[in-house]
């Protein structure tokens, strides 16, 4: 997995809700790629990295300000 991200959703406002990230790769085979998931408002950025972790073996049920996994994005 990589993961790519910008720091800033707007130059102009400095808005750091709605960022523009890109998580490539598959995972070993647990991502199902090539797909663009919109995540509901103010979903914490931590959700994704939690999700990252668990693809990984890491056993936790929380990060930072995680309040969740992101379901869609691995395989069931």
């Amino acid at each position: 997995m990589v993961f790519w991200g910008g720091t800033l959703s707007d130059g102009n406002t400095h808005g750091r809700e709605n960022l523009p990230v890109m998580l490539a790769g598959r995972g070993g085979g647990v991502i199902r790629p090539g797909r663009s998931i919109v995540l509901p408002s103010k979903t914490p950025l931590c959700n994704l990295f939690l999700t990252m972790m668990q693809c990984l073996g890491v056993e936790s049920d929380r990060f930072a300000d995680s309040s969740g996994v992101l379901a869609d994005l691995a395989k069931g």
